[in-house]
């Protein structure tokens, strides 16, 4: 991809030793004209290469609490609370399970994919609004996992300097 600026010499015509076997046409008459650069750049411009899927989990949001009036009833708001509690649960459970797949995920990498691997466990980690300390801690541990633990650990480093200059999303 470095040399493909026209004067690089393997863009020159050439003739082979047996003209039968050349493939070079030179189309030079009269019916010729000057490329449109304006229609290039329309085609270049509707032909882009598609961007690469995304894949985004869907995530509850968080439940708004209402403020209890001061006439309801004790019944309606313990059940008020344990609707707030099962909500945290079950977000909790949906994080615990996202988790629990980017290490799922991470464990099952193929030989030879071990450095890309181990950054996308950190990034899906990331993505489940872990700390940084708690993301370098699963690594840490989870380089014990690797086909080549020492190589994992000494990546760690970079791994959370990257993690530390991108703000958390929810992307996994």
């Amino acid at each position: 991809m470095g040399k493909l600026v026209p004067s690089s010499l393997f863009y020159l015509p050439c003739q082979a030793q047996n003209a039968g076997d050349s493939f070079f046409i030179d189309f030079n008459d009269s019916n010729r004209a000057p490329l449109d650069p304006y229609q290039w750049a329309e085609f270049a411009a509707n032909h882009v290469r598609p961007p690469e899927p995304v894949q985004t989990v869907d995530v509850a949001p968080a439940p708004v609490e209402q403020p209890v009036p001061k006439t309801s009833c004790q019944k309606l708001r313990i059940v008020r609370e344990m609707i707030h509690e099962e909500q945290e649960a079950s977000s909790a459970a949906r994080t615990a399970a996202r988790r629990q797949a980017a290490i799922d995920q991470w464990h099952s990498a193929l030989p030879g994919t071990g450095n890309a691997a181990f950054f996308r466990l950190g990034v899906d980690l990331r993505g489940t609004d872990m700390s940084l300390s708690e993301i370098e801690a699963t690594l840490w541990q989870e380089a014990g996992h690797a086909r080549h633990p020492a190589e994992r650990r000494d990546q760690i480093k970079a791994i959370m300097r990257t993690l530390a200059q991108q703000p958390s999303r929810a992307v996994a």
